[in-house]
């Protein structure tokens, strides 16, 4: 698994043009996935963590002038409340590559070489994408960046000091870390209708709670996505005949899943790669009564994103490790 930092530029404040070309440069990203046979998944991580106004901050301390007017006056006031208010975002693409198996000696030069490649190629594509690389995560980096998920009140640490957690304990509805509670959500509906390309935006950028946002793609191969869509439609037509006995009507969203089926199915007759999709949603807090408000939030920010979430109940530590950190596990 290699981890790539990326981010990105004004998609919000950007003209719908421009977003509608930068959603067509992401969905080629996730095509080329499709034709690079090594590559198990691609696992998305959006994170919010405190300390938001920093880099702000150090903008306005070298740049205001000294006999400022009372504009900049007001704007430096704003920019002290920061601190207090603002959020700052990471986000990584973890890459899964299936490689030979070890030997005694590790790796062989060309397997290194091999995955080089496919790496480079991703990483060529989410510059397509309008992306802005900052780089694949180092060791030296790793340690700071699975650190910030179990203590995300910590300020940084050293590359010295321990990757994991200093304590982890699972209930049925939470987890604990160091500093945190957390609580993850299968998102398990997305939006039924068109929707706006960026509909996430209530549950990336809403302030108030801490979350990370993970999306895994997992590329299939024809055959199985080919019977996976078969088996759909033969449970729909079975469904649909034990409504016709019933005398019940057919609803909107079972055409909507008969149509999107149907157009799977002509992409994949077409040549065009499949993918499978698991969208989870880690809250964080620094108490359990502050944990419960912010999953209310949550809950609120999908339902208006046009989400359905679910809490995951009774599997929160592997919940954890899929949703909260750049791994690119796989998940059932």
């Amino acid at each position: 698994t290699a981890m790539l930092a990326v981010s990105g530029s004004g998609f919000i404040l950007a003209d719908e043009g421009t977003q509608g070309l930068r959603v067509t440069g992401w969905g080629r990203l996730l095509a080329s996935l499709c034709q690079q046979k090594p590559v198990v998944r691609l696992q998305v991580l959006d994170r919010s963590l405190p300390g938001g106004g920093a880099e702000v901050r150090r903008w306005w301390a070298e740049h205001a002038l000294a006999a400022a007017p009372w504009a900049a006056r007001v704007l430096a006031d704003l920019v002290a409340d920061a601190q207090q208010v603002s959020d700052r975002h990471e986000c990584f693409l973890a890459v899964a590559i299936r490689t030979p198996r070890f030997g005694k000696r590790g790796l062989s030069p060309a397997s290194i070489g091999v995955v080089e490649q496919h790496l480079k190629a991703i990483q060529e594509a989410a510059r397509l994408a309008e992306l802005e690389i900052h780089g694949w995560v180092t060791r030296d980096q790793l340690t700071s960046v699975l650190r910030a998920s179990y203590d995300p009140q910590s300020s940084g640490v050293s590359a010295d000091l321990m990757v994991g957690p200093m304590a982890f304990h699972e209930d049925w509805r939470t987890v604990r870390t160091d500093s945190a509670h957390h609580a993850v959500y299968w998102i398990q509906q997305w939006p039924r209708s068109e929707v706006h390309v960026g509909f996430l935006q209530p549950l990336l950028l809403a302030r108030g709670s801490r979350r990370a946002l993970s999306l895994i793609a997992e590329p299939l191969p024809s055959g199985q996505a080919l019977k996976d869509i078969r088996r759909a439609k033969v449970e729909q037509i079975a469904d649909a005949a034990q409504r016709s006995r019933m005398g019940q009507l057919e609803d909107e969203s079972t055409r909507a899943e008969a149509a999107d089926l149907m157009r799977r199915e002509q992409e994949l007759v077409a040549g065009h790669g499949d993918l499978r999709f698991v969208g989870l949603i880690t809250v964080s807090a620094p108490s359990p009564e502050e944990l419960d408000a912010a999953c209310a939030a949550t809950e609120s920010a999908a339902s208006h994103a046009m989400c359905e979430i679910r809490r995951l109940v009774g599997q929160q530590a592997q919940a954890f490790a899929a949703g909260a950190l750049p791994f690119a596990r796989g998940v059932t």
